[in-house]
């Protein structure tokens, strides 16, 4: 009952009480019309609740982020009574966050046929898997003295399962020359047969006589040896970490597996194998890896990382965090995460200087930790504010 219902339920009280005690017929006459309209909405709601079918369907259980799906709501059956209705929907986003739940009232006349669909935009706001639909349906009368739930949630399927993918954003362009490792380009090693790059060199004790360079010796006069490398692909390997330290926990995340998604990409499109790492998921102590080696393989992962169980943490990745440690043995390493300790940073700067290329992002906008601040000058440290910040920075950091 609503608290105009309330209301007209005592007005009703006092009047018939008046009636009794004054025996005055125009009193009777106005008691026997409230205790009517009562009765009259209430039973319209309770009718309208249990032969009313509803049902809702949604054009898509997979989406990405920032995209909309359809929702749509469908009511079957037959009204007695007039009856109006309220009712809201939940878009893919955090339970508490009351603006993105869409409003809807609705008004129902003595029909036996009744066929009303109702379709919503919902947007997908947020990485992860996500109950979407309707949050609240409610019955009222049309003079709005009762206000009654849906009576059989069992046959109504209200919500539906929806994973939202995290979106691969387009790099913008980068001068691959510059770029540390070139830019996900080969990398290469020297060996006895394979193509020629560069120029020669100085003979040295120990080289190959196939090596040698005889036009540019007897030019010279000194022994040159022809600079051989064989091409390979450079071991990549992404480590992102599923612990958040930010207070804005999805937003944290979206960045995470979107520059992990982003990064994945475009090593794949250049040609390499990759291995992706995610450290430190609330329901399960084990690394969670994906090795992707093509475009279908990049499909799979942006659907798993919808469901990957991200969780709220103020402990500091450690280096001591990364159990496996064979991916630590890669040409180029990158470290995704908001919470990086110094021992973390120290084996990024030690693998720069050992010739390896390797990088921390941050998904954490500044200040940075002050055990690390003055890290912030540093080259291969990244720090993302946001998902817009993702193709002008990550292309930077390869």
């Amino acid at each position: 009952m609503t608290l105009r219902g309330i209301v007209v339920t005592l007005i009703g009280a006092f009047i018939t009480v008046l009636a009794l005690g004054t025996e005055i017929r125009e009193f009777y006459i106005m008691a026997l019309c409230i205790c009517g309209l009562v009765l009259y909405s209430f039973l319209s709601i309770v009718l309208a609740s249990i032969t009313l079918n509803v049902k809702s369907t949604v054009n898509k259980s997979a989406a990405t982020r920032e995209e909309n799906i359809e929702y749509i709501l469908r009511f079957s059956g037959f009204i007695l009574l007039p009856v109006a209705g309220y009712l809201s929907v939940k878009a893919a986003d955090v339970e508490t966050k009351q603006k993105n739940r869409l409003k809807h009232t609705f008004v129902m006349m003595t029909s036996f046929f009744v066929k009303r669909k109702f379709s919503f935009e919902l947007p997908c706001v947020h990485v992860g898997n996500w109950k979407v639909g309707i949050k609240k349906l409610r019955f009222e009368d049309l003079f709005g003295l009762f206000s009654l739930p849906l009576i059989r949630p069992v046959k109504a399927n209200l919500t539906s399962d929806l994973s939202v993918m995290p979106k691969i954003h387009l790099l913008e362009e980068v001068d691959e020359t510059v770029s540390a490792g070139g830019f996900g380009n080969s990398g290469v090693l020297n060996a006895e047969e394979g193509e020629l790059l560069g120029d020669s060199r100085l003979y040295r004790e120990g080289d190959s006589l196939k090596r040698i360079n005889w036009k540019q010796s007897a030019r010279a006069k000194k022994l040159y040896s022809r600079q051989y490398e064989m091409l390979q692909k450079p071991n990549i390997a992404i480590v992102v970490d599923a612990a958040f330290s930010s207070l804005e926990l999805c937003t944290a995340a979206d960045i995470a597996f979107e520059t992990a998604m982003t990064l994945a990409n475009y090593l794949v499109e250049e040609n390499n194998s990759v291995e992706v790492i995610v450290l430190r998921s609330n329901k399960t102590k084990e690394n969670i890896r994906f090795t992707v080696n093509n475009l279908v393989d990049i499909t799979k992962m942006q659907y798993d990382f919808s469901n990957v169980n991200y969780c709220q943490s103020n402990g500091a990745l450690l280096i001591s965090d990364i159990e496996d440690t064979e991916f630590l043995k890669a040409h180029k390493l990158y470290f995704i995460t908001d919470n990086p300790d110094t021992s973390l940073i120290n084996e990024v700067r030690e693998m720069n200087r050992n010739g390896k290329h390797s990088a921390c992002i941050l998904t954490k906008p500044l200040p940075l930790p002050e055990d690390i601040a003055f890290e912030k000058r540093e080259s291969f440290i990244t720090v993302l504010s946001s998902t817009e910040k993702i193709a002008k920075k990550v292309g930077a950091v390869l």
